[in-house]
């Protein structure tokens, strides 16, 4: 192989053959566009649930967001692939608090009065 290489006239200043380059590009011939589909699937599959499930959640008309803008919001899901439904999930998207009540003074409990050990 090195003297095929060197015959064609890959070489280098000092003379050295491309046989680095040579063997890489054997190896990127030898992945079929089988493997590259089973390994892209998955990704795309991923990718387009997260930005449905982003986009589903942003739609809710009692969803509140950081920026007030949900158009914003849907802008960089729709964008930035995988990256944008994270940044929602993660920082664009309020975490509503349930809001707790105050029990009226008849409401609350009474303690349970203490039990004598016999």
């Amino acid at each position: 192989m090195v003297q095929r290489l060197a015959q064609a006239g890959r070489t280098n200043r000092t003379g050295a053959c491309a046989v680095a380059g040579a063997a890489h590009a054997a190896i990127l011939v030898s992945v079929d566009t089988t493997q590259i589909l089973l390994l892209a699937v998955p990704i795309v599959i991923l990718e387009l649930a997260l930005i449905i499930f982003a986009l589903r959640d942003l739609l809710r008309p009692e969803r509140r967001v950081r920026g007030d803008s949900k158009v914003m919001w849907g802008i960089i899901v729709v964008i930035f692939g995988i990256i944008g439904p994270v940044l929602y999930f993660l920082v664009g998207r309020e975490v509503e608090r349930p809001v707790r009540r105050r029990r009226r003074p008849e409401q609350r409990r009474r303690p349970r009065p203490l039990r004598r050990r016999q």
